[in-house]
């Protein structure tokens, strides 16, 4: 087996527990500890450059499958889409993932927490909440 660094196996550790509890009030300090551990290696350990680009990479891959997945059910609670979105808003501070659409992965998010929200508004108060939520973002 290959030896990695010591931040590398950390930065590994934070992004494999947000992987394994997306939903928990820790993921989006696990999700922030993790890439900027990799930013930081990218930038100042040319040795470990490659793999933490990869690792980053990848789990970001993961990670927004992973939340993908959680929208899957029609009766997503307001308190998990909130997270989520939370989640994807902390995805988009990172350089990683230039494939995935995040800003549209964090409307699809507000579309679905505004619908729970404004239950029984107009189609347009709905999407005037969605337009001033997105201008926050």
């Amino acid at each position: 087996m290959i030896a990695e660094s010591a931040e590398l196996g950390q930065a590994r550790e934070y992004l494999h527990a947000v992987d394994q509890s997306l939903g928990s009030a820790d993921a989006g300090f696990h999700l922030e500890e993790g890439f900027n551990l990799l930013g930081d290696l990218i930038v100042r350990k040319a040795s470990d450059a490659g793999v933490a680009t990869n690792l980053g990479e990848t789990y970001f891959a993961k990670l927004t499958t992973s939340i993908q997945r959680a929208l899957e059910p029609r009766d997503v609670p307001e308190p998990m889409l909130k997270h989520l979105m939370q989640l994807t808003q902390t995805l988009s501070s990172f350089s990683f993932g230039k494939d995935v659409d995040i800003p549209a992965l964090t409307a699809v998010i507000a579309r679905r927490y505004i619908d729970s929200v404004f239950e029984g508004y107009s189609r347009a108060d709905k999407n005037r909440a969605i337009q001033g939520l997105m201008d926050k973002l």
